[in-house]
């Protein structure tokens, strides 16, 4: 009797650790997978850099103010809304036509355009030449990119414009032939309606 329990723990013992080494790769070869969901990043989230955009410029710019009306639509800086704007021209000399304009706010230098204190307002482009978020939205991009970029949380007004809608900001772009003719980016008061907006030109016969 003895002699069967001595050899039988050697048996049990490694039958033991065999089913053990077993459950271990098994564990090891389906280990638990945890599937995070992942939140997209929208670039209507992200801030427009103002001196990005002057350096694609260069020196083919007019500057005005903007008067007491124009401002209406914008957030109230308290006394001081020194809003300006800046209207884009472009490099072809045959043709020098307004191709964009940006809107700023400034309280410290409003009368100086070589400042690093220019807040962005507003965006409108029109014609090429100009981009955008690090070079990912611009005129003549597909409107399949806006969508990717900016999201498909967007409201269709008639057969050509997307309008994006946040608390302040807002987004509109006209599609021609499945590509962006023109684009409107800015920050607006919480209490503005879309039509408040289009009556408000980037003509500069109209401020």
């Amino acid at each position: 009797m003895k002699k069967l329990f001595l050899i039988a723990v050697p048996v049990i013992i490694a039958v033991l650790f065999s089913c053990k080494e077993s459950i271990d790769e098994k564990v090891t070869e389906t280990p638990a997978k945890f599937e995070v969901a992942k939140v997209k990043h929208l670039l209507l989230d992200e801030d427009i850099s103002v001196q990005d955009i002057k350096r694609q410029v260069g020196r083919n710019i007019t500057t005005s103010f903007l008067n007491k009306k124009r401002v209406s639509i914008y957030p109230d800086k308290g006394k001081n809304n020194y809003y300006g704007v800046y209207y884009f021209t472009s490099d072809n000399e045959g043709d020098r036509g307004v191709i964009g304009a940006l809107v700023v706010y400034d309280s410290v230098n409003p009368y100086v355009y070589d400042k690093l204190t220019d807040e962005f307002t507003e965006i409108c482009l029109f014609e090429k030449g100009i981009s955008l978020y690090n070079n990912k939205v611009s005129i003549g991009m597909p409107v399949k990119d806006v969508i990717n970029y900016m999201g498909e949380d967007y409201i269709k007004l008639g057969d050509s414009l997307l309008c994006y809608n946040q608390t302040d900001k807002k987004a509109f772009f006209k599609i021609k032939d499945s590509l962006v003719a023109a684009l409107r980016i800015g920050v607006y008061r919480e209490d503005v309606t879309t039509d408040s907006i289009f009556k408000h030109s980037f003509n500069s016969s109209n401020q």
